[in-house]
C-alpha cells in the first residue's frame, strides 16, 4: 500500500464517519521532535512533507511539539563542555512547515520546552500564533476552538510546574471541569511516564525518568476522564504504549516519535509510530478510531510502514496491561472494544 492509498483511506472513513451522524475526527501524533541542535539555522527543513496526507482531512490535528521554535539565545541547560545534553530547537520561520503539514493544535506542556529558556518559549508561542496554530501549555492556559459546530478546549500537561501539571490531579481536574462548564468537548494532552524501549509498558504506578517523578499516567489519565475530558492523548516515552476505553472515553497512553531528527535509535522500538484517527460523537463519546502505522527514516523523517508494525504492538500492549478496557486492533487498524471477560 502507498501513502497516497492509506491517506485516502483515512479520508473515506473520515467521510462516513460525518455521514454517521456530525461525528468530529481528531488525527493526533506524538513527540515531533524537528532538530537537536545548538543553533537553529534556515537549513534546518522539518522533514514532514512525506507524511501531509496522513494529517489532511480530519477535523482536529494533533501533535505534541517537543522543542523550541526560536531563534535565539543559547541553551539555558547545556553549558560548556556538557555531555548528553539535548536541547531541541529550530528557527520560528519552521512554524509554516507545521502549519503546511496539517496541524492546527500543539502541546507545548513537555520537559524541552524550556531548554532555550523563558524567551525562547515565547518565540515558540508567538511563532505559533502568526502561523494559525493553536497551543495549551503554560500553567492555566488552553487552547480553545470550535469544529462542526462543536466548541472543543485543548489542555496540554506534563509533569512540572512551569506547564499544567499532571502531578496535582485535583488542579488539573479542576481546569477540565472549568471547560467542561463552558459546553465544550474537551481534549487532554499529557507529556509523561518513563522513557525508552524498556518503557513500553504502562504500569498503574508511578513512573520515574532519570529520577524525576513523571507521574502516574493511568491514574492521572482516568481522572481526567472522570473530571469530564473526553479524549486522552499520551506522548513522553518515546515508544508506543497500549490504548484503553474508560467510561466510553479512548485514552492512548503514549502515540511513540512522530518525528525525531537524529535524537534516537530508529531501527527499534523509537522508530515506531502511529497516526491516531478517533471519530468523537456530539457528546464526546468515542465512536470510531483507526491506527495509521508510521516509521522514522533517515535523521527521524517521518513515513508509512507498510509493514504496520506498530499495530502488532499496540494489539499486544493493550490486551497486556488493560485486559478488560484495552483496544483491539484489527489487520487494517481499527479499533476495538475488548470482549466482556466471561470470568465471573
Amino acid at each position: 500500500m502507498r501513502l497516497s492509498l492509506a491517506a485516502a483511506a483515512l479520508a473515506l472513513l473520515g467521510a462516513r464517519a460525518w455521514a454517521a451522524g456530525n461525528i468530529v475526527t481528531v488525527r493526533a501524533v506524538g513527540d515531533i521532535i524537528l532538530a537537536a541542535e545548538p543553533r537553529p539555522s534556515r537549513r534546518d527543513a522539518p522533514p514532514l512533507e512525506g507524511v501531509r496526507g496522513l494529517l489532511r482531512g480530519a477535523d482536529i490535528r494533533f501533535g505534541n511539539l517537543e522543542g523550541t521554535l526560536c531563534d535565539g539565545p543559547r541553551p539555558a541547560k547545556c553549558g560548556p563542555g556538557a555531555a548528553d545534553c539535548y536541547a531541541f530547537r529550530v528557527g520560528t520561520h519552521q512554524s509554516a512547515a507545521l502549519r503546511d503539514a496539517g496541524f492546527d493544535v500543539l502541546s507545548l506542556a513537555n520537559n524541552h520546552i524550556l531548554d532555550f529558556g523563558e524567551a525562547c518559549r515565547s518565540q515558540t508561542e508567538r511563532a505559533l500564533d502568526d502561523a494559525g496554530i493553536l497551543w495549551s501549555g503554560r500553567p492555566r492556559t488552553a487552547a480553545r476552538f470550535e469544529r462542526g459546530g462543536i466548541t472543543f478546549s485543548m489542555l496540554a500537561f506534563h509533569a512540572s510546574a512551569h506547564t499544567n501539571s499532571m502531578l496535582d490531579h485535583a488542579a488539573a481536574a479542576a481546569l477540565v471541569r472549568r471547560e467542561k462548564a463552558a459546553g465544550r468537548l474537551v481534549l487532554v494532552s499529557f507529556h509523561g511516564g518513563a522513557e525508552g524501549p524498556q518503557a513500553q509498558r504502562t504500569p498503574l504506578g508511578r513512573e520515574l525518568h532519570l529520577g524525576e517523578n513523571r507521574g502516574s499516567v493511568v491514574a492521572f489519565a482516568r481522572a481526567m476522564v472522570d473530571a469530564g475530558a473526553d479524549l486522552v492523548l499520551g506522548s513522553g516515552p518515546h515508544v508506543l504504549r497500549a490504548m484503553e476505553l474508560y467510561k466510553d472515553r479512548l485514552i492512548a497512553y503514549s502515540l511513540g516519535n512522530f518525528a525525531a531528527y537524529r535524537a534516537y535509535d530508529f531501527s527499534d522500538l523509537e522508530g515506531i509510530g502511529v497516526v491516531l484517527e478517533a471519530g468523537l460523537g456530539p457528546d464526546g463519546r468515542f465512536v470510531s478510531g483507526r491506527l495509521v502505522p508510521t516509521r522514522l527514516l533517515a535523521e527521524g523523517r517521518p513515513a508509512y510502514d507498510r509493514a504496520g508494525r506498530a499495530l502488532g504492538l499496540v494489539r499486544r500492549l493493550s490486551r497486556l496491561d488493560f485486559p478488560a478496557t484495552g483496544v483491539t486492533v484489527a489487520p487494517d487498524g481499527t479499533l476495538g472494544r475488548a470482549a466482556p471477560s466471561s470470568t465471573p
